[in-house]
């Protein structure tokens, strides 16, 4: 996208890049599993819109689906206002995440995955 063109500055052109990267996330869901006579429940990691994620898959159930750092929520609190999305809540996953809003451009795992 050139700048130039479209009259955005660098950083919100960058913005409008990794805004489509941070409305999916991942979510740790519990599925049952039946073995034989017995049914296991097992936790699985699956991608999900941002806006599908229930109040009580908060927390340690929800990271990023690149780097599997921590993030947080936010959902959209005005017609006219962002839509959901997630959130990095540690700055260094930010800048080192291709999602992140702070990314500098070489991309790593979280120090602090999520697992």
């Amino acid at each position: 996208m050139d700048c130039s063109v479209v009259g955005l500055s660098s950083r919100e052109d960058k913005i409008m890049d990794n805004k489509e990267t941070m409305l999916r996330c991942d979510v740790r869901r519990i599925y049952k599993l039946k073995q034989g006579d017995s049914t296991l429940k097992e936790p699985r990691w699956v991608t999900v819109n941002v806006k599908e994620i229930r109040e009580d898959e908060r927390g340690d159930d929800v990271r990023c689906m690149h780097c599997h750092g921590a993030v947080r929520i936010h959902k959209q609190q005005v017609e006219h206002g962002p839509q959901d999305h997630a959130e990095h809540q540690h700055r260094e996953d930010s800048e080192s995440c291709i999602g992140g809003y702070y990314f500098r451009g070489n991309h790593k795992r979280s120090k602090h995955p999520i697992e």
